[in-house]
């Protein structure tokens, strides 16, 4: 059934189905475009691309949701369903129970460090924030010693 996104940039030129503000509901090679694409961009760095993927993955996270409290064989059906497009050395029962285990799973925010993008001579370039990157480091992997 697709993934629904409000449309975070303006892809006038690039791909005019892809209207800033609008809501559209992306499919396979559409969706692909909507979540990889910066070139010709007005703002065309990374930090923007990152903001529409994650928009993206929390929409489907949600649809999947929603499609496997409908339909208890989705899951199973899901994974017999992509198995020719994809290369793994779990078997599908395997990837069933994984998919399945995720469904409790709490979505968290997604973190991200502060920084400046910048044109360089060729590409785009981004400075971390030396502050936030210690922040995020700090919060995500510090375990205090007990004593």
């Amino acid at each position: 059934g697709g993934v629904t996104v409000n449309v975070l940039d303006d892809f006038t030129g690039v791909d005019d189905t892809l209207i800033k503000g609008k809501d559209v509901t992306l499919f396979g090679e559409h969706a692909l475009h909507y979540v990889r694409i910066r070139k010709d961009l007005e703002d065309s760095t990374n930090q923007n691309r990152m903001k529409r993927q994650q928009q993206y993955m929390s929409a489907l996270y949600q649809k999947i949701g929603e499609a496997m409290e409908k339909d208890k064989d989705f899951i199973g059906n899901a994974v017999l369903e992509v198995a020719p497009y994809m290369t793994s050395d779990c078997s599908a029962n395997k990837l069933s129970d994984i998919l399945e285990a995720i469904k409790d799973y709490e979505m968290t925010p997604i973190k991200n460090i502060d920084g400046n993008a910048t044109k360089g001579e060729t590409y785009m370039e981004y400075y971390v924030d030396d502050n936030s990157l210690r922040e995020t480091i700090m919060e995500l992997y510090y375990i205090p010693e007990e004593q």
